[in-house]
């Protein structure tokens, strides 16, 4: 607690300084504000838009630009359904001229028309999306960009049956589609390929996930690529880890073990996310009151430990330099203190909230009630903007001009 009250006098501070700068300086004087003065607020701002919109007021403050031997600027993540009827290029222009609105301190991003669900990928960083797309062979078109890569063909003789494919791309840039399909009341069909970096070639693995006769009816699976290896989680607490050599083999799924205390209480949701290279599980758990007009939320994490299938507790210190984002297809940690906000905390998606958790005492905030005509879905996903702010010079250039106006 002595932490974030020290950096929230630190911004303070900071912000009563610009204030004094902002009332000294008459609006002829803007333009000549120092440039490292205008470097330091750019570096501060962790609002793309905001950020944007500096480096478009006038010459002086566009060549304040981080050079690209600083660091660049990080910034706070958009919150994006991801379902939307648009195809092709439509999908592109329907997210670019989506109404965005601010949501505490992160902006949701609403597509227009009606919603159909669509094979989404992301990386496990939330910097890019991608539709999958199977018209012209399999390809991902991206979301922002609305660029379209081609990939290698499927092998049609022993690739599995993806009807539904999800997917996802690790931190090394593999990427992962699997689906699934219930067999029986105990056992799961499972079927994955990934392509690594490199490979000219899909990695394909099948097998049957089994469960044990007192788990009940088992419906689907999620997955995640770490190190090698396919993480899969099955009906939110049980899981297996497969590798290449696991085709046509069957696994046993085995229950990850939660603290006493959370007896009594029901998992909701499983999110997978790369944090400072060690794979963590963070577990979504609902306490229901039906006689109280809430319920009871809470947030548990673990870490697969190197070397070993065994999952560990995090306790909320260990996070506390971390904010997490937690999103249908892809989830992701990021630095609390390049953000400029207080760490050890996760935003996430419940009913028709945005919440935020802190690890630390447990408590649970709400940060905005999404506008009630959005699509009452759990398909949420974060996406970290990217912008990039040409030069004056690469401007003058693109347009053909020799001297400065």
């Amino acid at each position: 607690m002595g932490r974030m009250s020290l950096h929230g006098r630190s911004r303070r501070r900071r912000r009563r300084r610009l204030n004094r700068i902002a009332r000294a300086a008459t609006p002829s004087q803007w333009p000549d504000l120092p440039p490292d003065l205008l470097g330091d607020v750019s570096r501060r701002l962790h609002d793309a838009t905001d950020f944007t919109r500096l480096h478009a007021v006038c010459t002086a403050w566009r060549d304040a630009l981080p050079t690209p031997l600083c660091r660049p600027p990080v910034f706070l993540p958009w919150l994006l359904c991801t379902v939307t009827a648009c195809e092709g290029a439509v999908l592109h222009s329907s997210i670019k001229s989506s109404c965005r609105s601010r949501c505490g301190d992160i902006h949701v991003a609403n597509p227009v028309g009606p919603s159909a669900a669509r094979n989404w990928l992301a990386t496990m960083d939330g910097t890019a999306a991608w539709l999958l797309t199977t018209d012209k062979g399999p390809g991902l078109m991206d979301l922002v960009t609305g660029a379209w890569t081609q990939l290698p063909a499927y092998d049609d003789d022993k690739s599995p049956q993806l009807e539904n494919p999800r997917g996802i791309i690790s931190g090394d840039g593999t990427i992962l589609l699997y689906d699934s399909k219930r067999e029986s009341a105990h056992k799961l069909a499972f079927m994955a390929t990934f392509l690594r970096p490199g490979d000219v070639a899909w990695t394909q693995v099948k097998t049957t996930l089994d469960y044990s006769p007192d788990t009940g009816i088992c419906f689907s699976a999620t997955a995640a690529y770490h190190e090698g290896k396919i993480l899969v989680c099955a009906d939110v607490n049980y899981w297996c880890i497969l590798t290449p050599d696991d085709h046509s083999v069957t696994h046993r799924l085995e229950p990850l073990t939660m603290s006493k205390h959370y007896r009594g209480w029901c998992q909701r949701n499983s999110y997978f996310l790369e944090s400072q290279g060690q794979l963590l599980w963070v577990s979504f758990m609902v306490k229901y009151r039906y006689d109280e007009p809430t319920h009871m939320l809470s947030l548990v994490v673990h870490a697969l430990e190197e070397g070993k299938t065994r999952w560990a507790v995090r306790d909320g210190a260990s996070l506390g330099g971390q904010v997490l984002f937690l999103g249908s297809h892809a989830s992701f940690a990021m630095d609390a203190a390049q953000l400029g906000v207080d760490g050890g905390c996760a935003y996430f998606i419940f009913t028709h909230d945005v919440l935020r958790y802190n690890f630390v005492d447990g408590e649970v905030s709400l940060v905005k009630n999404l506008p009630p005509d959005w699509p009452a879905i759990k398909e949420w996903d974060w996406l970290l903007p990217q912008p990039t702010i040409a030069s004056v010079q690469e401007i003058r250039k693109r347009l053909g001009l020799q001297q400065e106006h």
